[in-house]
């Protein structure tokens, strides 16, 4: 199997190549691929529709222009467990898949994050390149008020003794998963639950009373892949959100099951 890369007139850089060429073996690695793949990154979001596409003939167009080397892998990953889901899964190209909630979609969502994260920890020497142009601040550090706030509640209400390393080595020790059904339905200090798909509406309520992110703009974050995972904490039997209320609520509005974290106490 061959992997022809293309970059010209892309804004790629050489120093940038040697990094997606490791990661392109590190894919074949978690999931081999048998026919040859084109792989061309482009400057235009006119050639990609979103961030990225896997089209028939076993071709995927990344978009480059205006994006972090990390975010331009983890669309390649995506789309790169499409092309595994047509060649070795027998997923039928010429049939359009179920853009939200679908399972070929909720795969490629969650693999595409596992990848990511199992490379940037296997190549600390990409760590800068993976970054360029952006101060790095990881998920944890930036949920950190809601920690305190969560530890605050659960102490003074309910009298449980928790701390913020405890939440804080509960996230790290977290995998990433597609939200059950039955954890989701019994979630604590969320609306989420209530939502159905297509209340939309609801959610810009939700958004404008809390003061939180424009609906519209995470939608389109949630269909990418590309948001921050809602964090939620489990200890006994009970589920309680720590952070993501408005991304939970819009995932259902789009009637997508998102990725999350849940951290056990």
């Amino acid at each position: 199997m061959k992997v022809c890369i293309k970059i010209a007139k892309s804004g790629v850089s050489k120093e940038q190549v040697e990094v997606i060429s490791s990661f392109v073996k590190f894919l074949q690695s978690q999931l081999p691929l048998s026919s040859d793949v084109e792989i061309k990154f482009v400057d235009d979001q006119n050639e990609t529709g979103t961030t990225g596409v896997r089209m028939p003939g076993s071709k995927i167009s990344i978009l480059a222009k205006g994006r972090m080397l990390i975010d331009i892998l983890r669309t390649l990953s995506h789309e790169w467990v499409h092309e595994y889901q047509t060649q070795e899964m027998g997923v039928n190209e010429k049939e359009k898949i179920q853009d939200i909630g679908g399972p070929e979609e909720n795969m490629s969502n969650v693999l595409s994050g596992i990848f990511i994260k199992k490379f940037d920890k296997q190549n600390p020497d990409f760590k800068d390149r993976l970054y360029e142009g952006k101060k790095e601040e990881s998920q944890l550090d930036k949920e950190m008020d809601e920690f305190q706030r969560v530890v605050q509640d659960l102490s003074r209400d309910e009298g449980i003794d928790i701390s913020v390393i405890d939440v804080i080595r509960a996230f790290r020790n977290a995998e990433e998963t597609l939200i059950p059904a039955e954890v989701w339905g019994k979630l604590e200090n969320t609306e989420s639950n209530q939502i159905k798909k297509g209340e939309m509406n609801k959610v810009k309520k939700l958004a404008k009373r809390y003061r939180k992110s424009d609906p519209i703009k995470l939608a389109k974050k949630l269909i990418r892949g590309e948001y921050d995972r809602p964090l939620i904490l489990k200890f006994g039997d009970r589920y309680h959100l720590v952070a993501g209320n408005t991304r939970l609520s819009t995932a259902a509005a789009l009637g997508m099951t998102p990725i999350v974290l849940i951290g056990e106490l």
